[in-house]
């Protein structure tokens, strides 16, 4: 009685093994940046939420609320840099600090923060005349019109914004001159650092 091999040969396992390989290399890619788009998109709609936050609860407490980069979650930082985290809050001056100011003084309300963004996503704005912080009267109006822009690894033909009108109101940035990149809102495209 004949006797038959059981199993794979050398040589099938070889072949398996380079096309596991080939069809592997082609869906990294695609896999990455779906990866980016989903932290770009979480990083937006926080941004979005917290500016619609920030105007609500000035409209709501009839006073100034701003909206502020923060490394600590509960002081303003200077510096244009907001992937490390943002803030909101009265800017009313309570417990003797002082109101208006765009810095939160130690006794002045926390209204809302938010923690670091996602790796490798970077969040800056634009236009604005203070780069680390935005008020917000008591009627909602904003101090200012920017944009902040959302970046990730795959540059600024990939990226978000969302964009803040001297009314106070932020929507999502367009890209109006079909170039593939979204305009901030001076009508440029929006760069990344």
């Amino acid at each position: 009685m004949p006797r038959y091999q059981k199993g794979f040969s050398l040589i099938e396992v070889m072949i398996v093994l380079v096309i596991a390989g080939i069809a592997l290399a082609l869906a990294v890619p695609s896999f990455t940046g779906s990866i980016d788009r989903s932290k770009r998109f979480g990083t937006v709609e926080d941004i979005y939420s917290a500016v619609r936050s920030a105007r609500a609860e000035a409209a709501n407490g009839f006073t100034e609320t701003v909206i502020c980069a923060s490394a600590d979650g509960s002081t303003c930082r200077d510096e244009n840099i907001w992937e490390d985290g943002w803030i909101v809050f009265r800017d009313d001056g309570s417990g003797g600090g002082t109101a208006r100011n765009m810095a939160r003084d130690p006794n002045e309300p926390l209204a809302a923060l938010s923690g670091p963004a996602p790796s490798g996503i970077t969040v800056r704005t634009v236009n604005f005349t203070n780069s680390g912080a935005v008020a917000f009267n008591a009627s909602g109006q904003a101090s200012d019109r920017g944009t902040f822009t959302v970046c990730g690894s795959l540059g600024a033909a990939n990226s978000s914004a969302v964009v803040l009108n001297r009314s106070g109101q932020p929507r999502l940035a367009v890209d109006s001159g079909g170039d593939g990149t979204v305009d901030n809102d001076a009508g440029a495209n929006i760069t990344c650092p």
